[in-house]
């Protein structure tokens, strides 16, 4: 995915109305979409009103792995985040 374009995407999205922000590591997407997310909070939108998910590989699944991975996705290289609401 082009990093401009999801931001752009979302940003937009979330200044629309849009609150519900569906991602996965697969899509290599998360950075953009944490910089979109940060940027609406900085223009006046609650995180609490935007419901993030992303979604894990099979093959860190497992409670250690699942708890390192989700670590990761909130780090400043992925979503950068404080929370992420649903990981299914």
């Amino acid at each position: 995915y082009d990093d401009v374009l999801v931001y752009r995407t979302v940003l937009w999205y979330l200044l629309l109305g849009g609150r519900h922000i569906d991602g996965a590591h697969l899509y290599l997407n998360h950075n953009a979409i944490g910089k979109a997310i940060k940027e609406a909070i900085r223009r006046g939108i609650d995180r609490s009103e935007i419901f993030v998910t992303t979604k894990i590989a099979p093959s860190h699944y497992g409670y250690e792995k699942t708890m390192a991975t989700v670590q990761n996705f909130l780090s400043e290289d992925e979503l950068g985040l404080d929370y992420i609401d649903l990981v299914p």
